[in-house]
């Protein structure tokens, strides 16, 4: 699959901080990944997913995705700092808060991040009329399976909406520079996550641990 982006859609991005594309995955994909992550657990289990099962390790690095979130970011590199399962029904006490996820997270060097739908909406609210602040807060939302939007990681970006609609899954994908280095972020929960590789904060991430994507 690939994606053309055009000056339009930089520009949309540059002076709203994020973009939705449609059919950005295949909905035989989203269905896989949401297949996958029905049996997390809770916000804690579904942190790092692309280390723990081949099927996540094979999306996070698609290439046309880094591609295009390059383009909107100017860089040629990207590399893979994070990932996050996001299942509408857990509500983690994470999210209540509108921070940034340069806030949230124990990284130095974020450029960009992917909130990818893996679910059909089924939801009653889907089908009422819109008032503008439900618009406001569906333009945040990617609005079908296999959507995807793009957004700024030093942007306030209001997550906690997610959880307003039943039985959805999300794949949250944060991108960072090749420099990009382990930091200690009190708020990030998963702060001592990895010294476990050997990482000291400070350090600059690892192509074993963290690939260029």
């Amino acid at each position: 699959m690939r994606y053309s982006v055009t000056s339009s859609q930089i520009s949309y991005f540059q002076e709203n901080y994020y973009i939705e594309f449609e059919d950005l995955i295949k909905p035989d994909f989203a269905d896989e990944l949401a297949l996958a992550m029905a049996s997390i657990k809770d916000f804690e289990q579904g942190h790092d997913l692309f280390r723990k099962e081949t099927i996540f390790s094979k999306y996070t690095r698609l290439k046309y995705l880094a591609q295009i979130a390059s383009s909107f970011v100017g860089v040629k590199q990207l590399r893979l700092l994070l990932d996050q399962g996001i299942l509408s029904h857990q509500n983690p006490s994470f999210f209540d808060q509108d921070r940034t996820l340069e806030e949230s997270f124990s990284f130095q060097g974020m450029e960009i991040a992917l909130l990818l739908k893996c679910t059909d909406s089924d939801s009653v609210e889907d089908s009422l009329p819109e008032d503008s602040l439900q618009i406001e807060k569906k333009s945040f939302i990617p609005q079908k399976k296999g959507n995807g939007i793009f957004f700024l990681p030093y942007h306030p970006f209001p997550l906690k909406h997610l959880f307003e609609n039943q039985n959805q899954s999300y794949l949250l994908i944060v991108y960072g520079k090749v420099s990009a280095q382990y930091i200690l972020n009190k708020t990030d929960p998963f702060r001592y996550s990895l010294k476990k590789f050997g990482y000291s904060y400070g350090d600059v991430l690892q192509d074993q641990f963290h690939p260029i994507v």
